[in-house]
C-alpha cells in the first residue's frame, strides 16, 4: 500500500505518494515526419602514403577544407599538424616519419 506524505511550508501544501511504480502505459502514435535535411557532402578522398615521410602532401580536390583522419600503416590513429594550402590540397606534418593513409571528408 502506498504511503502518503503531506507537508506544509508557508501556506504551500506538498503531497508526495511513496510506493511502487505503476505499469508502463501504451506507446503513443508516431509523430509527423521531419523536414528533409541538408544533403551535406558524401565525398571522401583517401590518400595512401607508401613512402616514409614527415610531411604528407595531399591533393584531395574536395573544394573545401576537409576533416582529416590519419592512420599509420598498422591502422593506429596518428596525429599530425594539418595545413590547408587551398580548398583542394593540404599537408600533414608529423614529428616522425610515417606511412599509412589519410581519410579526408
Amino acid at each position: 500500500m502506498p504511503e502518503i506524505l503531506v507537508s506544509t511550508v508557508d501556506a504551500t501544501v506538498d503531497v508526495e505518494v511513496v510506493g511502487g511504480q505503476g505499469p508502463v502505459g501504451p506507446v503513443g502514435p508516431e509523430g509527423p515526419r521531419g523536414p528533409k535535411g541538408d544533403p551535406g557532402s558524401s565525398f571522401v578522398h583517401v590518400h595512401y602514403q607508401a613512402v616514409l615521410s614527415t610531411l604528407w602532401f595531399i591533393q584531395h580536390n574536395l573544394g573545401k577544407h576537409p576533416t582529416v583522419f590519419v592512420e599509420d600503416g598498422g591502422g593506429t590513429q596518428i596525429y599530425g599538424t594539418v595545413t590547408y594550402l587551398d580548398d583542394n590540397s593540404l599537408t600533414v606534418a608529423f614529428q616522425f616519419s610515417a606511412t599509412g593513409r589519410a581519410n579526408c571528408s
